[in-house]
Formats: structure tokens, sequence, C-alpha cells
């Protein structure tokens, strides 16, 4: 699960919470979120964007990527380690990009097509300096 942070509220939740959760009446996701933000130490307004993110997560392509280090095939006799790994597809960030510039592109007051292009260049350099850290 890509939410697997040791203090989330996503993870607290049952299994049946979870699928039922965005089913429920706004009054009852807030006396939800009330009832974990002393359990979790945070705020309700900060649970409510946990629990949306990682659902958002949880929904989004990812694909599983073997890794063995580069010697291996080299030195087939030699038992080295290798891990299996949850990473995020093609498909995943192609998606998050296209988002993030229809977003950028469509954002209110920005008329002319060059704010509009400059907005997505902020976009993009906003994700590179992110996946730079």
């Amino acid at each position: 699960m890509p939410c697997a942070a040791t203090n989330n509220a996503w993870q607290r939740m049952t299994d049946d919470l979870r699928e039922r959760y965005f089913d429920l009446p706004a009054s009852d996701q807030a006396d939800l979120l009330q009832s974990l933000a002393p359990v979790m130490g945070r705020r309700a307004e900060i649970l409510e964007k946990d629990i949306w993110l990682c659902q958002v997560l949880d929904t989004l392509p990812q694909s599983t990527l073997a890794i063995a280090p580069d010697v291996a095939v080299h030195v087939p006799g030699l038992a080295l380690p290798t891990a299996q790994v949850s990473v995020l597809s093609a498909a995943r960030t192609f998606w998050e990009k296209a988002t993030l510039i229809h977003v950028e592109c469509h954002r209110p007051g920005q008329e002319t097509t060059t704010e509009k292009a400059a907005a997505a260049d902020r976009a993009a350099s906003c994700r590179a300096r992110m996946h730079a850290r």
C-alpha cells in the first residue's frame, strides 16, 4: 500500500470502513475524523487530506519491479540478494503530470496563452524539483 506510514489515518481504518468512507454522509465523515484526531495527534482537516490522498494513491497504477545487483549476471554461482519493489508505472507518472499541467493551465485569472504556458512550465519545474529531493 502506498500510504503505509505508521501513523496514518487511512491505515488505522478497517478495510470495510475504507471501502465505505466516501459513501458516508458528510456529517458521519466529520464525526469519524473528529474521533480519530486525538488518537492520531493531528487535526481532523489534515486527517481528511491524508485519507483522500491515500485513497487516490491506492487506485493509481503501480507495478512490481525485481531488483538485483548488476554483478549477478557475471557471477551466476554466487547467491546475491534480490528484492521485489512497488514502483510507479509509466502511466501513473504521465497522468500525474498531465493533471498538474491541466490544473495550472485552467487556474482562474490566467487569460493569455503565454500565461498558461508559463504556468505549465512552473508545474513541470515544481514536479522536477520534487523528484530531485
